[in-house]
């Protein structure tokens, strides 16, 4: 998974459980474990189409739909795909 996806995969399980407050980016970065500067590049996105906001006592969750949409239309299935079944 790249740092992006990770950035919106610890935002969307924290919001899903309820906590949809940071207290700083750094905050964020250090929860997901990935560096700061690719924390910052992930919200971007994130800021542009309304998932979070930017507040005064850190980062918000307002939207976690579009958040949990974002991480899905990111993902490339052929490449992330271990295995496949069929059912006969």
């Amino acid at each position: 998974m790249k740092g992006n996806e990770i950035v919106w995969r610890t935002l969307a399980d924290a919001a899903i459980a309820g906590h949809r407050r940071w207290g700083s980016v750094r905050h964020v970065a250090d929860a997901s474990g990935v560096p700061l500067r690719t924390t910052y590049l992930a919200l971007e996105k994130l800021l542009g189409n309304g998932a979070v906001e930017a507040r005064p006592l850190g980062i918000s969750v307002v939207n976690p739909e579009k958040l949990v949409l974002t991480l899905g239309a990111w993902r490339n299935l052929n490449h992330d795909t271990v295995g496949l079944t069929t059912v006969d």
